[in-house]
Formats: structure tokens, sequence, C-alpha cells
């Protein structure tokens, strides 16, 4: 068995135990059949040639057709890697990008697994050893220049940092002494009424 055969058969076990579970009807994400396959990717296959337009996502041959076809289209877009693959097949183009897998859960079933725990269970069951886990990234302050922020020598000051504060004080003193007041203002505008 080559190993797109051997992919196949671990999906469809991963899905329905090879058919033994009853799939007949739509589960609650809305799939069905052996390879439990929403009717949407089974439409967007017909819509694309990968199955005939003719073909009814509710006859299991056509369903198993559709499923082997969206598996070969996983296959060819995640170029032969089985992991990535299988969550192309689980959850969708989205699933794999740039050589490695997006990790996302089922919204509708919290206890659903992940694309990167369903690439490892098909994984598993195709016979390869797990994967290496992924290395947890730390996080680290970056430096000044990769921040690109330039530093300066700071000039020494023979003047003391008291003086400088009495000073601005000051200023800011005189500053608001010079701003006229509202009844400056208002006599300005109205002449001295009193």
């Amino acid at each position: 068995m080559d190993e797109f055969e051997k992919f196949k058969a671990a999906v469809y076990g991963q899905e329905s135990g090879n058919g033994a579970v009853p799939t007949d009807k739509p589960n609650y994400a809305g799939a069905r059949g052996k390879g439990q396959i929403l009717e949407a990717t089974f439409k967007g296959l017909q819509k694309n040639g990968a199955i005939p337009a003719n073909y009814e996502w509710s006859n299991p041959v056509h369903n198993e057709a559709a499923s082997d076809a969206y598996m070969a289209e996983a296959w060819q877009a995640a170029d032969a890697d089985p992991r990535r693959a299988a969550a192309y097949y689980y959850g969708g183009p989205k699933a794999i990008k740039g050589g490695g897998i997006v990790e996302f859960g089922d919204r509708k079933n919290a206890k659903a697994p992940t694309t990167v725990q369903y690439a490892e269970q098909v994984a598993s069951r195709m016979g390869l050893a797990p994967a290496a886990p992924a290395k947890p990234t730390t996080p680290r302050a970056l430096s000044a220049v990769e921040l690109g922020i330039q530093r300066t020598a700071i000039q020494p000051s023979n003047r003391d940092i008291g003086t400088e504060l009495q000073e601005d004080r000051a200023a800011r003193e005189a500053k608001e002494a010079a701003m006229p007041t509202f009844g400056d203002i208002a006599e300005a505008a109205f002449g001295d009424n009193t």
C-alpha cells in the first residue's frame, strides 16, 4: 500500500472507524458519510470538477468518491506530507500555511481535536512516529537597537537638579501671573460695570 492509500485508510479510520460508525445522517457539524464530508465541501468538489455534477451527497458511494477526491486535493496541497494533508482535510485549506499546520479547534464542539491533534491522530493510524513537539518560545526583551532607539550621551551638568526644578517652578509661576484672569477679560470686553 502506498503512502497516499495509507493516508486515506487512516482518515477513514479516524472519521468513521472505516465505516463502522453509522454515518448515513449528518452529524452535529453537518458532515456525513464514511469520510464525514460537509455538503458545502461536496458541492465545491462538484463545482471544480473533482466529482461529477450529478453526484448526490446523500448517496454513500458518491459521498465516498467525494471524500477520496478531497483527500487527494489535501495530499497534493500538503506536498504529500501526511500530517499537513490530514490538517487540510479536517480544517480546510486555511489549516496549512508555510510548511506547517495552523492550529485551531472546532467552534461547534470543544471536545473535538484541534487541527494539530487530528493530524497526529491520523499520523499515528499510519504508524508514523509522533512529531517532535514544537519548541515553546519565551518572550524576550528587545534591545534598544532592535526597537530603533538611538542612544545619546547625557551631558553632565554642573547644576543641581533641585536648582533646575526651582527655576522651572519660578518660570511657570511668572507665566501664570502674566496670564489674564477671567475678570481681566470680562472688564476688557464689557468695561468696568462696578
